[in-house]
């Protein structure tokens, strides 16, 4: 007889291996607001990080995603917040409706954040995979005699993790900051104090979410990241493209003004990176 294919929970499972998980305790009465991004056409996503959270005795809420699909192609450049200039100057290509779903997507979770009571939240996007490292690690930095040396921490990221270790958080996990660029937005816990300048500066849409929301230095935040990452993603394909892609070709300028937004952002970043490890060094947060 063959053997059935895995189903999502035990691909997670599997990959949760992989990121070497270690089972901790997690007290739910101590846990900031989790939030979940996602799109109402997508209720196998939704329903599978709900299955991780309630393994995880994560009481977790859902927001309705900014469908990208529902964008026509001519109304992305008029789209208020949307910068549809800067962005293809910036990014060397046109602008997708999936961009814009995803980044006022964030922003629509931002807002339910701040309309709680709750002094920090973790948001999510619907791919992530959780773990128990994650949870304990949520724990650890949200806790009542944590520190508090952070505005933003992220869980899960793509690209390789080059950051400064700044100090320990729990396990073999670390606060750090990290001085490559390390995009992605699938998992990343935040204070008020993050949510409100994110809501004050990050309109208009000049480049994607997550080339955006961990510039600390250009918000005035204390951007950061856990080493080693805590938590994986990709459990599902990318959403991110859609119908309502426009074919704009971009001109040779604008790849040399690409680069030189990556050279000024890349610059900036080492900097602050270099300066948050320097006041680490000298007992300073």
């Amino acid at each position: 007889m063959g053997h059935a294919p895995p189903s999502d929970v035990e691909l997670q499972r599997a990959r949760q291996t992989k990121l070497g998980v270690a089972t901790q305790s997690f007290d739910p009465s101590t846990s900031p607001l989790w939030l979940v991004i996602n799109l109402d056409r997508a209720k196998k996503r939704w329903n599978t990080i709900r299955q991780q959270c309630n393994a995880l005795n994560i009481k977790v809420q859902r927001v309705s995603a900014v469908d990208g699909r529902e964008l026509t192609v001519g109304s992305l450049p008029r789209l208020e917040g949307v910068d549809f200039t800067k962005f293809r100057r910036n990014t060397a290509r046109s602008l997708r409706g999936g961009d814009v779903g995803c980044y006022m997507s964030h922003l629509q979770a931002i807002e339910r954040f701040l309309r709680t009571d709750a002094e920090f939240a973790v948001i999510l996007e619907d791919d992530a995979i959780l773990s128990a490292d994650c949870v304990a690690v949520v724990a650890a930095l949200t806790a009542k005699d944590a520190p508090r040396d952070w505005d933003m921490v992220k869980l899960a990221a793509e690209h390789r993790l080059n950051a400064f270790k700044l100090r320990p958080v729990v396990g073999r996990y670390h606060l750090a900051v990290n001085y490559t660029r390390q995009t992605s937005a699938v998992m990343y816990v935040l204070n008020r104090h993050a949510a409100t300048l994110y809501r004050q500066k990050l309109l208009p849409m000049v480049v994607p979410y997550d080339f955006a929301f961990d510039r600390g230095w250009a918000l005035g935040l204390r951007t950061r990241v856990i080493a080693p990452l805590a938590a994986g993603y990709g459990l599902h394909p990318s959403q991110i493209e859609t119908a309502a892609t426009p074919k704009v070709k971009s001109r040779r300028i604008h790849s040399i003004t690409r680069v030189w937004w990556e050279l000024r952002n890349e610059a900036a970043r080492l900097r602050y990176a270099s300066a948050a490890k320097l006041r680490r060094m000298r007992g300073r947060s």
